[in-house]
């Protein structure tokens, strides 16, 4: 899996071989199933995450000890992300 950091966020693109496997985890008090819809991660403010009115991810899996969620809306529209804008 290829990861990079646009727009304050981290996105993976999986290369061949590459698998998420549907797995439940514990997040801190809170148990995450493949498929529940996210739309914060955290309560203490200054480590939360938390999406904009309107936006959540969904929550997919792991993949190389990383957890995979899928965004409801996305800049790349399902592009590589070689073409991307970088936003300044």
């Amino acid at each position: 899996m290829q990861t990079q950091t646009k727009w304050g966020a981290m996105y993976g693109q999986l290369e061949e071989g590459d698998k998420i496997q549907p797995i439940m985890i514990q997040l801190g008090d809170r148990l995450i199933i493949p498929g529940d819809k996210i739309t914060r991660i955290g309560r203490k403010k200054r480590s939360m995450f938390e999406m904009q009115d309107g936006f959540y991810l969904v929550y997919q899996g792991v993949c190389e000890e990383h957890l995979m969620y899928s965004p409801i809306t996305a800049r790349c529209a399902g592009k590589s992300w070689e073409n991307w804008p970088t936003h300044k």
